[in-house]
């Protein structure tokens, strides 16, 4: 018996029928051949998760029965403002931010980045990464999708910050810390902002720019990484550091959807 878990934005409750959309329906139906006998989760988001079970299988009139419903308590904001990289490397770091349980991403059109800024191009490329973090949603039964928004100057989305926020930046130059030097800091802030260069890094002045914004200058190790390899590092550690130790242990999920500890909050 398969588990699936499809993502319905319009919202559900208890003893009612949601219809997904055509594309969730052709998947389930035409691509992993989903049938009665297999379990259903749907989500819409937003941490409200629900039970089903598949009503009719028609691809037209695909409807799944809500059984049961949970909400889960919201994550603790963790925000991520990511240079803009080439293809792949962007489609990796949106999937693991969002199964690292990142709750808003920021794509940096940066001075050293070696991407097209043509808006269209820059659409498309928007609606791309918010299918990608539906998708990570489903594979880590995380029940909260990041808010992605569009790309833009870093100085544009530095104002969008809130200023009690702990700020992070990994760094290359000779001033910056290592992560002892911040870990309790990490533990103990109420939400985080983690900045991650493009490929040529950040400028000299958006660096200045970000230091001057109160960003805490972090080194990774001695090893130059990938960008894609900084960030799934960083938030990693962070979501051991800033999520798991905020946990209640007791928080037990749906049954067959216990979310990751990182959507948890005290």
């Amino acid at each position: 018996m398969a588990i699936y878990y499809i993502y319905h934005p319009e919202g559900f409750n208890p003893g009612t029928a949601c219809r997904p959309g055509l594309k969730e329906v052709h998947h389930l139906l035409r691509v992993l051949r989903a049938t009665a006998r297999d379990r259903f989760f749907v989500f819409d988001g937003t941490g409200t998760v629900g039970r089903c079970s598949l009503q009719c299988a028609e691809p037209n009139h695909c409807a799944l029965a809500v059984e049961e419903v949970v909400n889960f308590p919201p994550p603790r904001p963790l925000a991520l403002l990511q240079g803009v990289v080439k293809n792949a490397a962007m489609d990796q770091i949106i999937h693991q931010a969002a199964e690292l349980g990142v709750t808003q991403i920021f794509p940096i059109v940066g001075a050293n980045g070696v991407v097209s800024t043509d808006g269209a191009h820059m659409a498309k490329r928007l609606e791309r990464w918010r299918q990608i973090a539906i998708e990570a949603c489903k594979q880590s039964k995380n029940p909260f999708l990041p808010q992605i928004l569009p790309p833009r100057p870093l100085g544009a989305a530095l104002e969008t910050l809130s200023r009690e926020m702990f700020k992070i930046v990994a760094a290359l130059g000779e001033n910056c810390q290592p992560w002892a030097k911040c870990v309790s800091r990490v533990s103990s802030a109420e939400s985080i902002a983690v900045a991650i260069g493009p490929e040529g890094d950040f400028s000299g002045d958006e660096y200045a720019t970000l230091v001057a914004a109160d960003f805490f200058p972090l080194t990774l190790g001695q090893r130059v990484l990938t960008t894609q390899t900084a960030a799934v590092a960083l938030l990693g550690t962070i979501q051991q550091t800033y999520c798991l130790e905020k946990s209640p242990a007791h928080l037990v999920g749906m049954a067959g959807f216990e979310p990751a500890a990182s959507t948890s909050r005290t």
